[in-house]
């Protein structure tokens, strides 16, 4: 079966670029990212376009890898920085909405997650 971005899909509906994604970052851990998409189908959709990283492996990385700040999860779990032509800068406040309600963050802590992750994202892109 083949999706709407022309990936093949596999049984379980996720794409098999995501499939293979997830057992070569998650290895024996994958199935439980997917039991996490499959909680929500919103969580099997992907950040970026083109890019094999899906919702689910955000709360996936709090909740399980105990990953802290949006910084860790959009550079270091899902590798945006370098890989999304946006350097994640679009997927970041979903991302820090996932860590405020697990964290119990309030307003200030998200902006200044977000304006740490920009600050990054700057000093990133003055080497390329």
């Amino acid at each position: 079966m083949i999706d709407w971005n022309g990936a093949e899909v596999s049984s379980d509906r996720l794409p098999q670029d995501v499939i293979e994604h997830l057992d070569h970052a998650h290895g024996p851990e994958s199935p439980r990212v997917r039991q996490v998409a499959e909680r929500d189908p919103r969580l099997a959709q992907r950040i970026v376009a083109g890019l094999p990283y899906i919702w689910a492996e955000v709360p996936y990385a709090i909740e399980q890898e105990m990953a802290l700040t949006v910084t860790d999860v959009v550079e270091r779990r899902l590798h945006l920085l370098n890989e999304a032509r946006d350097n994640g800068v679009a997927a970041a406040p979903q991302v820090a909405k996932y860590l405020a309600e697990f964290l119990d963050w309030d307003k200030t802590r998200i902006e200044k997650e977000l304006r740490e992750y920009q600050a990054r994202v700057g000093l990133t892109n003055k080497f390329r």
